[in-house]
């Protein structure tokens, strides 16, 4: 959610892309199971069930966020073309430098 959300307002502030109305629902899910039954496991067993929903839910809403953030960032990178290039946009949501392999399916 820290990803997506960080890149989403990335998103919204240089390319105009929307954000994403449904993150404080995503958000609400995960904080709603910090609940100290759940976290120390003394929950009764339907409740887990229903933090594995929640936390699914959150999963996804945080996926697609990414997901039209990091699309609507790449699309307004102008990068010349080429004959045969593809070109390859790597994004690095830490706040720090970093230099990790990138793995790209052809």
């Amino acid at each position: 959610m820290v990803t997506a959300e960080k890149l989403s307002s990335i998103a919204a502030w240089t390319t105009g892309q929307p954000y994403p109305k449904n993150f404080d629902r995503a958000w609400k899910n995960i904080l709603f199971n910090q609940f100290h039954d759940i976290l120390a496991g003394t929950s009764i067993e339907s409740a887990y069930d229903d933090a594995r929903n929640e936390y699914g839910e959150s999963l996804a809403i945080a996926a697609r966020g990414l997901n039209y953030a990091v699309q609507s960032l790449s699309w307004n990178i102008n990068i010349e073309e080429e004959e045969n290039m593809k070109p390859v946009v790597v994004f690095n949501p830490h706040a720090w430098e970093s230099r990790v392999h990138v793995e790209v399916e052809v």
